[in-house]
């Protein structure tokens, strides 16, 4: 339930974030964003760019758009939050189980790919061979 409750967040938050960034708004939306300078590609790279425009009372923004940019970021910030807490609560959750704590030896499985490997993929005994686990990945 922990792993799956992270990646509800981790979606929610790429949502607010190609949101805020606009890329999924109707036209009229963008262009009238483009007239005031906030042409910005989809990304979390991005929305740092939009943030400081956003908050950058130099920028000449409707009060409107800026309000509504700052509840996108709010969003986004309460989102980061929960996911960071989640993580925090995942690596505890891989040190203290076995099964994890194995998976985590193998390269590039850390503490939240191990959880995930051990809730989601099937008994490793009815794999015949390691490669037959790595094909049904």
């Amino acid at each position: 339930m922990l792993f799956r409750t992270r990646q509800m967040f981790v979606g929610q938050r790429t949502q607010m974030i190609n949101a805020s960034c606009w890329k999924h708004a109707p036209r009229e939306t963008r262009g009238h964003l483009a007239e005031h300078g906030l042409v910005a590609a989809t990304g979390t790279a991005q929305l740092k760019r939009l943030a400081d425009a956003i908050e950058d009372r130099g920028t000449a923004l409707p009060e409107g758009v800026r309000d509504l940019g700052q509840i996108y970021l709010a969003q986004i910030a309460g989102l980061n939050a929960r996911v960071a807490e989640l993580d925090l609560k995942m690596r505890s959750a891989a040190k203290e189980a076995d099964v994890a704590r194995r998976f985590q030896t193998m390269p590039g499985v850390g503490p939240i790919t191990a959880p995930a490997i051990e809730t989601f993929a099937p008994d490793l005994a009815t794999f015949r061979r390691r490669r037959d686990f790595a094909a049904s990945c």
